[in-house]
């Protein structure tokens, strides 16, 4: 009988942070090829970080959880997580979003668990056997293949975007930091004091916010970002994409790396394009062949190989 070696509770919250994260780059390429990707990013961190601030309170108090501030090295992982994934990984994947469109950026974006495993060895001393490492490589071969492969002819979709050099270096290095920042945040957990998730993913949202204004504030176009919100397709838009993204997503990431390596997430998270493809089917009137399909099922296989073993 195979034994579950991976907490069954992270898989689960893994998966859903990657349906989270499917569902949140459409919401947010589709405001920012309107206004432009670095005002979404500076709007969705703001409001981000102001709804899990009224939420820590009402958290604590009905979790009946003390106060612990986190270590001092504690803060020092979330604040390079928070600086990996959130400032310089965001900024380049709403780029490359606008650029390539939500289908091809989570494509690149299965890069990320490469990252991961490589300074989960370095960091965190977590060594994943064979039949790890090979699920790792099905779901990642798996991923890329459904999101690389050429709809049927005659698909007359209406995807947005484009293949382009500049949309693709943005997308890998987003890729490679959205990796780091899980390596980082999961060292948050394993030195110093239990660190709660939730209060985790505020300080994490909270320090992302606050470095990212201080472009617009130096700028004096505080004001002129702020006006977006006026429009009320770009505050549907940002209201999906920070919904899904920075607040279920995020706090299930977070709960997942404090239940699994870093590694195994970011290789689960990774298989958002998988979701996104009936998405982008309905959306954008794209067909999806057997071919898709086949791969879906393959990645399934890896994820067993992850967590069964």
């Amino acid at each position: 009988m195979p034994i579950l070696a991976a907490s069954t509770e992270g898989v689960v919250l893994s998966l859903f942070t990657a349906l989270c994260w499917a569902i949140s780059p459409m919401c947010v390429a589709s405001a920012g090829r309107k206004i432009g990707s670095f005002p979404v990013l500076l709007l969705r961190s703001l409001a981000a970080a102001f709804l899990l601030l009224a939420m820590l309170p009402i958290y604590i108090h009905f979790a009946g959880l003390q106060w612990v501030w986190p270590s001092g090295m504690q803060m020092v992982w979330l604040v390079l997580s928070s600086i990996t994934g959130m400032v310089i990984g965001d900024a380049l994947l709403y780029e490359g979003l606008v650029l390539l469109g939500p289908r091809r950026c989570t494509q690149i974006l299965t890069l990320a668990p490469v990252a991961a495993v490589l300074l989960g060895w370095w960091l965190l001393g977590e060594h994943l056997n064979q039949q790890a490492l090979g699920g790792i490589g099905l779901v990642l071969a798996a991923t890329a293949y459904a999101t690389a492969a050429k709809p049927p002819q005659g698909d007359e979709s209406r995807e947005p975007g484009r293949l382009t050099v500049t949309g693709i270096a943005l997308a890998v290095g987003a890729a490679f930091c959205v990796g780091a920042g899980a390596a980082t945040g999961r060292l948050a957990f394993k030195d110093g004091p239990p660190l709660d998730a939730v209060v985790a993913t505020v300080i994490r949202v909270g320090t992302a916010a606050v470095l990212l204004w201080v472009i617009p504030l130096a700028q004096g176009t505080t004001g002129q970002t702020l006006g977006h919100l006026r429009d009320r397709f770009i505050l549907g838009r940002l209201a999906g994409g920070i919904a899904t993204g920075p607040i279920c997503g995020m706090l299930c990431y977070l709960f997942a790396l404090k239940n699994l390596e870093a590694g195994l997430v970011s290789t689960l998270v990774a298989m958002s394009p998988l979701f996104i493809l009936p998405m982008m089917a309905i959306r954008y009137r794209m067909r999806i062949g057997l071919r898709i399909t086949a791969a879906t099922g393959l990645a399934t296989v890896g994820v067993a190989l992850i967590t069964l073993r």
